[in-house]
């Protein structure tokens, strides 16, 4: 079993990927020159629903990969302990 802090932490609610693909962040509450924060809040991607689909398919491959890199460096740290 490997415990995988970067899942976690690398890129928190991905925001640098959906910031990426144009999807912000957005805090209403803040000023407007700080609304655009690491949060959960998000904007923009209810319509259309299959811009939505393949949003959600893209941002699924990039938490993949975090999961694999933090996975391969888990395994180079502590090698296979079967």
């Amino acid at each position: 079993m490997h415990y995988l802090p970067e899942y976690y932490t690398e890129d928190q609610w991905s925001y640098d990927f959906l910031k990426s693909q144009g999807i912000v962040q957005i805090d209403t509450s803040a000023p407007a020159a700080r609304q655009d924060v690491r949060t959960d809040t998000r904007n923009g991607i209810l319509a259309p629903v299959s811009k939505t689909v393949e949003l959600g398919k893209k941002l699924a491959v990039y938490r993949a990969g975090i999961t694999a890199r933090a996975f391969q460096a888990s395994l180079t740290r502590f090698g296979n302990r079967d």
